[in-house]
């Protein structure tokens, strides 16, 4: 399923304008997981699992998303994430309902809660915001950040197809599908206005997956693509 594209060119300068990039994982710390059979436990192993990755499989895991961004990390710190992994609250974890779109705030508040050294440069952290069994789409947010000062720059927010076996592996997929979506041509797109638009554009979305099964695996081809807005970022 393809969704349109609000960006401005400013989005992938935030890149290039630094010589130093940061990634710290993903934080799974605001996720909701829709509709799934597994216990909140076995979805935090699997969350340690999926940021085990970047360190057991790099040539899957890191090297695309760094040619995809241009961009050589300087590090990868998973130490960012793991705690704010741990402490999830499980009871608040699984649902059976759509997870709704995080805002900016919200995404700040995830940069300041996980344990992220001060230095100079731009941080990355992929925010994951929902894990959804029934479309078997993951939705993740790659959150841009002055590293010095954890104001975001940024936000990309893209869904994925999941797929494979074993937990980790079946939602680890849906990130990777994420890395297709990112097209640093696409960032020069002229900037779109969509506030007071979020929540119906949303909502039609949710709908629109629900209902074109066939759409999601064909969007999966095309890569997922994302929805930025100054106030909430939206996936469609």
């Amino acid at each position: 399923m393809a969704a349109t594209l609000s960006a401005s060119a400013q989005d992938m300068q935030v890149i290039r304008d630094s010589d130093r990039l940061y990634f710290y994982g993903v934080d799974f710390g605001p996720v909701k997981v829709v509709a799934a059979a597994e216990s909140p436990a076995a979805f935090k192993m699997a969350f340690a699992g999926i940021n085990g990755l970047f360190e057991t499989e790099p040539n899957k895991y890191i090297l695309p998303l760094q040619k995809k961004l241009q961009h050589v990390f300087n590090s990868v710190d998973l130490n960012a994430v793991a705690q704010n992994n741990a402490s999830i609250d499980e009871e608040e974890m699984l649902t059976y309902k759509p997870a709704q779109a995080l805002t900016k705030e919200e995404l700040h508040q995830e940069v300041l809660v996980c344990d992220i050294p001060e230095r100079e440069g731009v941080g990355l952290l992929i925010v994951c915001g929902e894990l959804n069994k029934t479309t078997d789409l993951g939705t993740f947010y790659y959150v841009f950040f002055d590293n010095k000062t954890f104001e975001v720059k940024t936000v990309w927010a893209y869904s994925g197809k999941s797929g494979g076996i074993g937990l980790r592996n079946y939602w680890a997929s849906s990130l990777c599908n994420t890395y297709k979506a990112i097209r640093p041509t696409d960032l020069y797109l002229k900037s779109q206005d969509v506030k007071g638009k979020i929540d119906s554009g949303f909502k039609k979305v949710k709908k629109g997956v629900k209902t074109a099964a066939q759409g999601i695996a064909e969007g999966v081809a095309d890569g997922a693509e994302q929805i930025f807005s100054a106030d909430t970022v939206k996936v469609k």
